[in-house]
């Protein structure tokens, strides 16, 4: 297959993307913001709710037979609607309020179904669904379930799909790996006929880095995709990287943000574990983008003030925009990272996603839930919710609006 990006295109980008690596970043540029994460080591605080929030609504999700969720494995809110996958073979639907509208399950051999569901993403202008199967096919159907297109793999030649999102109307951006080698490119856009338009250069490979576990996998793993507005954002978490970079609509990539580790940045030659007392700061996740603020979790390692039960230094921090600020958050209770929730008295929250409405969502089991509201001081509307839960009952969604 040829594609219609040239090797030359392939080059210069590359090229561009090492220079980017490769020099410092002034904090008088005007358009990367530097998020001083050394700056901020020894500075935590618990931090308040109501500080970014309006409110924050507590949504039982309807139990019946039809609704009853397994393994939530991910969550969504968009479009006004609560999608959440517990298998690999559907995704169940619910309102605003957790009443449960449907299950969407066309899992089957035919050409409009699919054969597994390897991760999903909602299309927030329509509400409709993008499935990534495992052979890498993006499925698509409208809230109904109803069968909209379909998009096969491109020609990748020993590169494998591990995030999808549907950019525009016939553009795909995808996060991709190499099995047994170090990959060239580490994303890809295509278009609905499976053409590729650009190729992302790993940065690893391009810094002349090329290694490989033990068992012959890439250390360099797929980056975490994630809409902001019309844009992509690309998130590596497991490289000694620095960098968020953006695609737009038009192709072009970006560096939106840069981290500055100073001395806590893990060593570039070191491709094996850390230890856990060291003091090297490793960027685990981004839960996501809002207007204002971004949404990052932390291994601290030696770092930690407030280690995990499980000896891990993890911290989460949020990014002011505005401010220029990253503020790192102290435990408002021993074991739990988030906000204090100090509107209605709830559960510790942090965001598992943030939905182009500005909505901060997470979810608690209805057994945690039910713990919560017997042992801490919470308000009315909480505890008249635990005491309608059981043991076995669906999950309760945390949608958290933002000022």
């Amino acid at each position: 297959m040829k594609y219609p990006f040239t090797l030359l295109s392939i080059t210069l980008l590359s090229a561009c993307i090492i220079a980017l690596n490769s020099c410092s970043v002034k904090k008088s540029d005007k358009d990367i913001r530097i998020i001083d994460v050394a700056g901020a080591v020894g500075k935590g605080r618990i931090m308040n709710l109501s500080e970014i929030a309006k409110g924050i609504k507590y949504i039982k999700l309807e139990t019946t037979d039809s609704s009853l969720v397994g393994n939530m494995y991910n969550f969504l809110f968009e479009a006004g609607h609560i999608y959440v996958r517990d298998n690999e073979k559907s995704i169940k639907l619910f309102d605003s309020t957790g009443r449960y509208i449907r299950t969407i399950n066309r899992c089957g051999r035919g050409p409009e179904e699919y054969a597994d569901i390897f991760n999903f993403h909602v299309i927030p202008q329509n509400g409709n669904i993008t499935i990534l199967t495992g052979s890498g096919t993006i499925m698509e159907y409208d809230m109904f379930g109803n069968f909209v297109s379909k998009v096969a793999k491109p020609d990748l030649k020993g590169y494998h799909i591990t995030g999808n999102i549907k950019m525009a109307e016939n553009l795909y951006v995808a996060s991709v790996f190499k099995s047994g080698d170090v990959g060239e490119f580490c994303a890809i856009v295509y278009d609905s006929l499976s053409y590729v338009k650009l190729k992302i250069p790993n940065p690893d490979y391009h810094s002349g880095e090329l290694s490989v576990n033990s068992s012959g996998w890439s250390v360099v793993k797929a980056p975490l995709l994630s809409l902001f507005g019309n844009d992509i954002r690309m998130l590596h978490r497991d490289i000694q990287m620095d960098t968020v970079y953006s695609i737009n609509a038009g192709m072009k990539l970006e560096r939106p943000f840069v981290f500055d580790y100073g001395a806590y940045k893990e060593p570039s030659d070191s491709k094996s574990d850390i230890s856990d007392n060291s003091k090297f700061i490793m960027l685990i996740s981004m839960s996501g983008e809002s207007a204002d603020y971004l949404f990052f979790w932390f291994n601290f390692r030696g770092l930690a003030k407030e280690p995990m039960e499980n000896g891990r230094g993890h911290v989460v921090a949020i990014y002011d925009k505005n401010k220029g600020e990253l503020i790192l958050m102290n435990q408002p209770v021993k074991g739990k990272m988030g906000f204090k929730d100090d509107i209605e008295g709830g559960p510790v929250f942090w965001p598992r996603t943030v939905s182009t409405q500005e909505y901060l969502v997470a979810a608690h089991t209805a057994v945690a839930f039910m713990e919560f509201a017997e042992k801490r001081d919470c308000s009315g509307k909480i505890k008249d919710m635990a005491a309608g839960l059981n043991e076995n009952d669906n999950p309760v969604i945390a949608l958290v609006k933002l000022k």
